[in-house]
Parts: structure tokens; C-alpha cells; sequence
């Protein structure tokens, strides 16, 4: 069943409502095209994707995200960078606190793994909101690169979704083409 395209209001309605359904606590990380939207870099986007870190009743979450997406008539998506290659040291640090409800607090996912996933993925709308990220200063090459060569390591034994030459090929097409701008 279609649902309706998820704009800024509707990422602040799903906080909302989930943290009033939710009874536990924990964190939520709003991440992809959500925190793009959230950000303001684009108007909408398919789903609300999310990466949860609940101590317990992870069921209890899954049954008031599903309660959400039928009274806002949205999709979510519990994915994040975490799903796709190994995150970053510090990138706790780096994803910003943006709300609490209830007893969640609801963060927009550490920049630098959302561009590195997005990179990874490579379409071009991935590209273009990883411009936006840079040159909102939101990340730079430099912390990129740091990041990309700390990841790539670990991707044999963190990943099975990743190719090291593929995402090695992308990631070096886009600083290529982000520096020359």
C-alpha cells in the first residue's frame, strides 16, 4: 500500500507520536532522506528511515512504530549507515541531539556515516545530498577520507553487503569530482 511522501512535518509528527506511544526509552537516530528532509536540503522523501538503540522491549518499540505509520499514513524503515558498512569511531559524538518525547531522545545520525553510506550506494540523488551536507559544513573531505579509510578495513569481516573495490571506486569519483567542484 502507497503512503503519502514524508516532508519535515511529518519526520516531527513521527518523533512525536512514537514517543508518546513508546513507553521505553532509549534513542532514536533519524537517518537517509528523513534527516535530509529534516535538514531541509530536500522537501520530501519516501520513508522515515531510523536506527533505534532501546535497552529493552525492542518488540514493544516495532508494535508503536507500526501504530505510527497507520496514523500518519507514512512509511519508516529501521536502516541506517549501520546496515550497509561499519560506522566510524565517534559517530555517537557526531549525531545531533534533536528532540525528546516520552522517554526517547531522537538524534539526526552523525553526518559523516550517513555521507559515507550514501556514497556507498552511489545514485545520484545520494550524491547530491552529500553535496549538500559539505557545503552546508556539515562535513568535509578531510573527515570524509579519515572516516572512509577507517572503515574499509573492517569491511571483510563487518560487511557482507559491501564491495571494498566498488565502494573504494566511488568514494574516490566523488572526491575527484567534489574537488574540482
Amino acid at each position: 500500500m502507497a503512503r503519502k511522501p514524508v516532508g519535515k512535518a511529518a519526520v516531527e509528527g513521527f518523533m512525536e507520536e512514537l514517543g508518546r506511544r513508546f513507553r521505553g526509552a532509549g534513542r532514536i537516530y533519524i537517518a537517509g532522506g528523513a534527516e535530509m528532509v529534516f535538514l531541509g536540503f530536500r522537501s520530501e522523501t519516501e520513508a522515515i528511515d531510523y536506527s533505534a538503540d532501546i535497552h529493552d522491549e525492542y518488540g514493544d518499540l516495532t508494535a508503536a512504530v507500526r501504530a505510527v505509520m497507520a496514523h500518519l499514513d507514512v512509511s519508516t524503515e529501521p536502516a541506517g549507515p549501520s546496515d550497509f558498512i561499519p560506522l566510524p569511531a565517534g559517530w555517537q559524538d557526531r549525531s545531533r541531539f534533536i528532540a525528546r518525547h516520552g522517554r526517547l531522545d531522537f538524534f539526526l545520525l552523525d553526518p559523516v556515516s550517513v555521507a559515507l553510506s550514501k556514497i556507498e550506494r552511489g545514485s545520484s540523488r545520494d550524491v547530491a545530498d552529500v553535496q549538500s551536507l559539505l557545503q552546508a559544513g556539515l562535513v568535509d573531505l578531510a573527515a570524509l577520507q579519515s572516516a572512509f579509510e577507517e572503515v574499509v578495513p573492517r569491511l571483510e569481516r563487518e560487511s557482507l553487503r559491501v564491495d571494498e573495490q566498488d565502494f573504494r571506486r566511488k568514494f574516490e569519483s566523488f572526491v575527484g569530482m567534489s574537488e574540482r567542484g
